[in-house]
């Protein structure tokens, strides 16, 4: 498993600035500026691009659905046919000013978000990807790390200035439903489970807020971490919660009204996201990754570190994570029985970004 001993670098692509990747299959799609390009991923240590197509516009957010990738740009959200993945193919653009977003894809609906507004644009005919609705969300005008988002059923749960709550289950006309202030800097992250979200609010902790009743979200529940809350992932009956200062707190979620904090990995300067997969958290900073055993929520213990460029964005499987770097380009970590490995620098990445060595 990755999470045993010290992850260790098993594969890389270190030329340009990478900020998103996706994971389905045997392939990971990862932007590479402009470009988008697919790696077989069957045999980690010796990633192999197979596949790539230059797009109009650096590559911002990733989603995989079928056959095709739906990759977000500043220019809007562009379809590409990755059936084959040797031979991707641009089969479709839905151009307009998005300056940059998020994007998840579900029966045939896209939906992508960005500072202030949720678009709906129905995918079914992948060569003309078409608009369905725009939704302004005035009440999102989300912290400069871009807004927090999270589905579950027909709801859609967004987190900026405020938590707001979208009713999706009529594509083509989105109903705001409810929406919560969330104090100070507002929400960065948020996670829905058994009819409540909890929100990782910077400066202000985490919120638990009841939303049984969609049209009138309330908090029922605040803690203090004492530090800057910048993520959270839930899982099962706990919440993993970042705190830049502290690092990793663990809280029992099984009573909503009164979370309690049962457990921290202290991982100062902890920094951006975490994530869960199965007993294991995995927390991204600057400039180092940390894997964090959570199989006992009363005692996290780091049972892994190491030194990594600029981090973006993340995948995990239950063998492999899959790093995009903002500098480095894309990485893959592995098992290792080196403690304190530390994996080399990135070659020098090449002026283009795109040209294999």
């Amino acid at each position: 498993m990755l999470a045993q001993d010290c992850p260790e670098l098993v594969g890389q692509w270190p030329y340009g600035p990478t900020e998103a990747v996706a994971v389905a299959g045997d392939y990971a799609y990862f932007g590479l500026g402009p470009v988008l390009m697919i790696a077989g991923i069957s045999e980690p240590g010796a990633l192999d691009v197979v596949g790539e197509v230059i797009l109009p516009g650096v590559v911002e957010d990733i989603a995989v659905s079928g056959a095709f990738a739906f990759v977000v740009t500043w220019e809007g959200l562009l379809v590409i046919d990755v059936s084959t993945p040797s031979d991707p193919v641009l089969v479709g653009t839905w151009s307009t000013n998005l300056f940059g977003g998020a994007v998840a894809v579900s029966d045939n609906v896209a939906y992508v978000v960005n500072a202030s507004r949720l678009y709906v644009v129905d995918v079914s005919t992948a060569s003309t990807p078409a608009l369905v609705s725009t939704t302004y969300l005035p009440a999102l005008s989300s912290p400069s790390s871009g807004p927090g988002i999270a589905v579950s059923g027909q709801l859609a749960y967004l987190a900026g200035s405020s938590m707001v709550v979208v009713d999706v289950s009529t594509p083509f006309a989105p109903n705001t439903v409810g929406s919560y202030g969330i104090p100070g800097h507002g929400g960065h992250d948020v996670g829905v489970s058994g009819g409540y979200a909890y929100v990782a609010a910077l400066g202000h902790g985490l919120r638990v807020i009841d939303v049984h009743s969609p049209d009138a979200p309330a908090e029922v529940a605040y803690h203090d971490t004492l530090g800057r809350v910048t993520g959270m992932d839930v899982s099962g009956d706990h919440a993993y919660v970042l705190d830049r200062e502290r690092g990793l707190w663990v809280f029992d979620i099984q009573a909503p009204f009164a979370p309690v904090p049962v457990g921290l990995s202290e991982t100062p300067n902890a920094g951006f996201s975490v994530a869960v997969s199965g007993h294991h958290a995995y927390v991204v900073g600057s400039y180092d990754l940390w894997i964090i055993d959570v199989s006992t929520p009363s005692a996290p213990v780091e049972i892994g570190s190491a030194f990594t460029p600029p981090m973006w964005d993340m995948a995990a499987s239950p063998e492999l994570l899959y790093v995009a770097s903002l500098w480095g380009g894309f990485y893959i970590f592995g098992p290792s029985n080196c403690p304190g490995y530390q994996p080399p620098p990135p070659e020098p990445r090449r002026p283009d970004g795109r040209s294999t060595p």
